[in-house]
């Protein structure tokens, strides 16, 4: 197949070497093939497509439309050589790509041409014979404007995307005629320049820069009379067509050739000519021959251009991003129209005058002919002639003085034509309300686009123009420190531009007024509550004369109508901000108007659905508001209104009297929504549906609070039991997943409060029933049903209030609450309230020491689990209650150091969790898995499982989760030797405790942190974790939580040399251990009075308590603790002389110390230190060797410290690890 050719400049031809293929059946077939040819190799989407060519037809018209011109272009194609249409695009059922290699396109072929001119480096142009050739060629090939005379009417789109493109390629042709004939004229070639000019003339006569050039070649060639009557003819043109006398520059010139004074060989006059290119790289500084961005027929000269500012302007606060981003558009030759829109009072106005004093001051002048500020408050949208009244303001703002009988688009026109220059049409909203407005006003810009190619416009405006060319910047409040940022320092929140802007005009108000610590979290909710609006935050800030920052608050809140100002520059619509946004309302349509006002129902964010389920809306209607920037869009198919308009918008509901209605379809519609995430959340898929819940929360909440507020209006019962009913358990799981234990028990306590509201009406009704009429008639009976359903319901409500508030460790709270839904749950037979009232008791009694009372309560979950009976699919609630009293049976039985049964309970567990797919109750099952590993000691296998049960956790988003088996993973790191691991571990588990209340996490990892950094040698951070965690303990009774603290405290003091305190704690850990028949925390206890005595050289009391644990650790089965009893029995008897004895001690350890280097109860160098001495003692040459061992186990240990400091307070503060390394040093010396 030969080449393609495919011609779109002027003419519109598709040739082959066979000749032109015609018989292109419809314009949008050439249009389709046109457009697809100059968009480039990226592919094109088909609903792009049909919507650009087809816009009136529905999608799927448009779309079948679309097949058919493809399928009739390829028809087309082919006929005339087969296979061509292969060659040209690559079709699939997305997209359509046009490969630009396979076809000449001459427009392309044109724009190369250009591209590698400007690319191309060279000192003078007129003696670079590569790119006058380029040019020469590039000029034969622009015979006409791009397709002309063709068009689709019914494609306004397309017809936008060809009048640009055409105007595009129009102004290089230009540009390009106008090169070559500089070039020519600086070569001396006069003809060819002429030639060149005169071409550049027909395109566009009215030029009057290209008049003066062939005026000048034709006087330099010697035909005076010619270059005369160019100008006669230049001066008929403008004053027929345009109304206007040519420039001064232009008479001057006629006046010279008159007179002879044009020098034929070099073209000088009295005032130099029109520079070459050559002067105009010297002048402007260019470094590339050729620059296409800009109009080129102005030279960038160094001085500022003209403009219109104002003498004064305050400060602009804030907006660097967005006035970078407009920065970048206006200088950007592909976006020569800019809009800036949003609400009224957003800043449009001085952003874009922000953006005038940024461009006025650079060097060189982007814009040398100037930027100019074009208000539009005097022009009417009424007006008869539209275009008349926006040039007039244009020439006005310009300085210039048009007669009436002037033209005044025309002039306009004329005028702008040569020039490089940046207009900015303020406040353009008026005029787009109406169509025949809009569309007279927008083709006015679009033409000035089209006649002055060195122009860029930038609109202000409350709603974008809805043109092809346009690009919008869609302006927003100021950035406010909220809950989206955290909670930033108050240095970090004075600095946010909502806090600095008012900071701003408070001290222009009040002159001494500063932000401080006092008045800096008023402003803050001030700027939050004014949604960081520049306007209103200007007007409050005015006020501060009057209130201070609180009282502005709450006065603002209170009512909006104080926002006013006295101030008489400024602009009238800004004085009042009532007015701003009444007149926002005023432009809409009643149907718009109650979508709005429906919409402030919403709180933040709410979707495309919601907002149709809500308030009716159609997707129309969403855009309508969108695009009047009183609905902002963050994303796809997300919407929010704008805090204050969403105030106002709210009282405009209240005076409709349908507040009632939307709030109870809004409540309906997210209590469904959370409804239906039960199953994802109890089971397979909780970290979705959290994330689902999260980004509906802030109005889940509200939909919440309204159904549990409005059980009962006058003395009816409401049907919102129902939607409460439904979507209880998702919102406790999702509570119980986040750790947000305080939010969701306020939440269960509004909706308790408002079901009891409920019962007690029922009650009174039942009870007035009985009196007037027989209890067994069919009233009585449906209000008995009606109560017993309220009273299950409040049995469910507080099973889960209760569970979370023993979560959150309120436990005696806990106890009441859950107490009374198993009465209610026994009495109304609701086994939900009855079952999660249950386990919320076990919880509680559980973690307050009362294990007989939990495991009473865990066993009675799983007797009653089997006798309730169902209609339809068991209650999720069953399942969650089984888990978790499997879960407390499993605690309770490693508790009492019952392994063997602790492990039957929790592979219970494990294997009905897997049944069901519950995520959440198989990473608890595991944690306690491995928590029974971690208790014997195997710290390889305990790390494994906590590692898989860790990620599980986060991929749940189970912050407790996440909490618990962060301490418990840094426990068996800090057994592993890995103390910078684990002090990231526990760190972690810290926070997350924190965060969440939750205080049995938060005790063990305050003791755990304790004693890690007592093993560190850091005692003043021990010290300090250490009496947190005692404090904590006396508020919570926590079983194991107060033991682990005891046993903290006797490790901290026992270090530091206080034996007596550290005696006395874990003599307290050893009397609870007895009482709650925990041999394991008896037996560890027992190590530690064992350390106190020795401290206190009560040696018989050591040993015994060295026995205990010796004789505890061989019933557990705990053989590397066993080492550590075994090791304090040889150290007592070696301080008593009876080294033999002792001997026979470290006989037994050695085999187990072979076997596993890093052994004992915490930590292994105690071990080591006594083996050495005894050993040493008795002279047996195994001393030296071990102790070697031990030194280099020490030295690992203390490289894989990563803080400097630690590591040093590790091996010089510790004293068993000083002792260590002094024994090693004496061996050493020894040797």
């Amino acid at each position: 197949m030969g080449p393609i050719a495919l011609t779109f400049l002027d003419t519109f031809a598709v040739t082959t070497t066979t000749g032109v293929i015609s018989g292109f059946r419809t314009d949008k077939v050439r249009a389709l093939l046109a457009y697809l040819a100059l968009e480039g190799a990226r592919p094109q989407r088909r609903e792009r497509l049909a919507a650009l060519f087809w816009p009136e037809n529905d999608h799927e018209t448009a779309l079948a439309n679309l097949r058919l011109t493809l399928h009739r272009l390829r028809q087309t194609l082919d006929a005339a050589a087969p296979g061509l249409a292969n060659t040209l695009f690559t079709i699939n059922r997305a997209a359509v790509t046009f490969h630009g290699s396979a076809a000449q396109v001459d427009v392309l072929r044109f724009q190369q041409l250009l591209a590698e001119c400007e690319a191309h480096t060279h000192d003078d142009l007129h003696r670079c014979s590569s790119c006058l050739a380029r040019l020469q060629e590039a000029v034969e090939l622009y015979r006409g404007e791009l397709l002309a005379g063709f068009g689709l009417a019914d494609a306004p789109d397309f017809e936008e995307w060809l009048l640009l493109r055409r105007e595009t390629l129009h102004h290089l042709g230009l540009l390009a005629l106008h090169y070559l004939a500089a070039a020519y004229e600086a070569q001396g070639d006069l003809e060819r320049a002429l030639a060149c000019a005169q071409r550049k003339l027909a395109l566009d006569p009215y030029r009057e820069e290209t008049h003066r050039q062939v005026m000048r070649l034709l006087a330099r060639s010697g035909y005076t009379s010619q270059a005369l009557a160019q100008y006669e003819s230049c001066r008929r043109l403008l004053r027929n067509e345009v109304g206007v006398e040519p420039d001064a520059e232009t008479i001057a010139l006629a006046e010279q050739i008159r007179r002879g004074k044009i020098d034929k060989d070099s073209g000088r006059s009295g005032q130099p000519s029109p520079l070459t290119f050559d002067e105009q790289k010297q002048r402007g500084g260019a470094t590339q021959p050729l620059k296409i961005d800009h109009s080129p027929f102005t030279i960038h000269h160094l001085s500022p251009p003209p403009h219109n500012l104002p003498a004064s302007l305050p400060p602009l606060v804030g907006r660097t991003e967005q006035l970078q981003q407009l920065r970048y558009w206006v200088g950007d030759p592909a976006q020569r129209l800019v809009t800036i829109a949003g609400m009224g009072g957003m800043g449009k106005t001085r952003l874009a005058l922000a953006l005038m004093e940024q461009l006025v001051v650079e060097t060189p002048a982007p814009f040398v002919d100037g930027v100019w500020f074009v208000p539009l408050v005097g022009v009417a949208a009424t007006t008869a002639d539209l275009p008349g009244g926006l040039a007039g303001a244009t020439l006005t703002a310009l300085g210039m003085t048009i007669p009436n009988s002037a033209d005044l688009p025309r002039a306009l026109l004329h005028y702008l034509a040569q020039r490089q220059l940046l207009l900015v049409f303020d406040n353009f909203e008026h005029l787009l309300l109406a169509e025949h407005a809009a569309t007279a006003a927008t083709q006015f810009l679009l033409t000035l686009l089209q006649a002055a190619p060195g122009v860029t416009l930038l609109v202000t405006s409350r709603l974008p123009l809805q043109l092809l060319a346009e690009t919008v910047l869609r302006l927003e409040g100021l950035p406010v420190p909220g809950a989206a940022t955290g909670l930033p320092t108050a240095p970090d929140r004075a600095q946010y531009d909502s806090v600095r802007l008012f900071a701003y005009h408070a001290q222009r108000t009040v002159s001494g007024f500063t932000l401080t610590l006092n008045n800096l979290a008023a402003v803050v909710e001030l700027c939050h509550a004014l949604g960081g609006m520049p306007l209103a935050i200007e007007l409050a800030a005015a006020l501060t004369a009057h209130f201070t920052p609180p009282e502005l608050v709450a006065a603002i809140r209170q009512n909006l109508a104080i926002l006013v100002s006295a101030r008489r520059d400024l602009d009238r619509r800004h004085r009042q901000f009532g007015a701003v946004l009444e007149s926002s309302w005023q432009v809409l349509s009643d149907r718009e108007r109650q979508v709005l006002a429906q919409c402030s129902i919403f709180v933040g964010r709410f979707s495309r659905e919601a907002a149709q389920a809500v308030t009716g809306a159609t997707i129309a209607d969403l855009m309508t508001l969108v695009d009047y920037s009183l609905v902002q869009q963050p994303a796809a198919g997300v919407y929010q209104l704008h805090e204050l308009l969403r105030h106002f918008a709210s009282d405009q509901l209240q005076a409709t009297q349908q507040e009632t209605l939307v709030a109870e379809r809004h409540s309906a519609f997210y209590l469904g929504f959370v409804a239906t995430r039960a199953r994802p959340l109890g089971r397979h898929a909780p970290r979705q549906a959290v994330e689902e819940i999260q980004q509906e929360l802030d109005n889940a909440r509200q939909a919440w609070v309204w159904a549990a507020t409005h059980t009962v209006v006058g003395r009816d019962v409401t049907t919102s039991g129902v939607q409460l009913a439904a979507s209880a358990y998702s919102l406790w799981q999702f509570y119980l997943i986040t750790g947000r234990y305080a939010e969701g028990v306020a939440l269960f306590r509004q909706a308790v409060e408002g079901v009891q509201a409920a019962c007690h009406v029922l009650e009174a009704v039942v009870a007035s029933q009985v009196r007037s009429e027989p209890t067994t008639s069919e009233t009585a009976r449906d209000g008995e049903a009606a109560l017993h359903h309220w009273q299950t319901l409040l049995s469910m409500l507080l099973g889960f209030e209760a569970y979370l508030l023993a979560n959150h460790g309120k436990y005696s709270r806990a106890q009441t609450i859950g107490e009374r839904a198993v009465a209610l749950g026994v009495v109304y037979g609701s086994p939900e309230g009855e079952l999660i009232g249950l386990t919320a008791l076990a919880h509680a009694y559980y973690y307050q020491g009362q294990t007989g009372e939990a495991k009473r309560c865990a066993e009675q979950v799983l007797q009653r689990a089997q006798q309730v009976s169902w209609q339809g699919d068991p209650s999720e609630c069953l399942y969650d209650a089984q888990v978790a009293a499997y879960l407390y049976l499993g605690a309770i039985a490693r508790s009492a150091d019952e392994y063997a049964q602790a492990r039957t309970h929790l592979s219970r567990v494990l294997a009905l969790c897997q049944s069901l797919g519950k995520e959440r109750g198989i990473m608890h099952a595991r944690l306690n898995l491995a928590n029974l590993a971690r208790y014997k000691q195997n710290y390889v296998a305990a790390r494994q499982d906590y590692e898989q049960v860790l990620q599980i956790a986060a991929e749940l988003s189970y912050r407790r989760g996440e909490a618990i088996t962060l301490y418990e993973l840094a426990d068996v790191m800090r057994g592993q030797g890995e103390y910078s691991l684990a002090l990231e571990q526990i760190s972690r588990s810290l926070t997350i405790a924190h965060q969440i209340g939750e205080p049995s996490a938060e005790i063990y990892a305050q003791s755990d942190l304790g004693r890690l950094y007592t093993y560190l040698g850091d005692y003043a951070r021990a010290s300090e974790l250490v009496q947190r965690a005692l404090t904590h303990h006396e508020h919570f009774a926590l079983p194991d939580a107060m033991q682990d603290a005891w046993l903290a405290a006797a490790l901290y003091y026992h270090q530091v040399g206080d034996d007596e305190k550290a005696l006395s704690y874990a003599t307290r850990c050893q009397q609870h251990a007895q009482a709650h028949n925990s041999r394991r925390y008896t037996a560890i206890a027992s190590i530690h009075i064992g350390y106190a005595w020795e401290g206190l050289h009560g040696w018989d009391a050591a040993s015994q308590a060295y026995q205990t644990a010796l004789h505890l650790y061989q019933a557990l089965g705990i053989q590397p603790a066993l080492i550590e009893a075994q090791a304090g029995l040889a150290r007592v008897q070696l301080a008593q002389g009876e080294q033999a004895a002792a001997s026979r001690w470290i006989d037994e350890i050695l085999p187990r110390l072979a076997a596993q280097p890093n052994v004992g109860m915490d930590e292994p160098f105690l071990v080591y230190l006594t083996c050495y001495q005894v050993l040493a003692a008795n002279h047996d040459a195994r001393a030296t060797p071990l102790l070697q061992r031990g030194y280099d186990l020490l030295q690992q240990y203390a490289a894989r410290i990563q803080d400097d400091a630690l590591r040093r307070s590790f091996l010089e503060n510790v004293p068993i690890h000083r002792a260590l390394q002094e024994a090693h040093n004496q061996e050493s010396v020894l040797s």
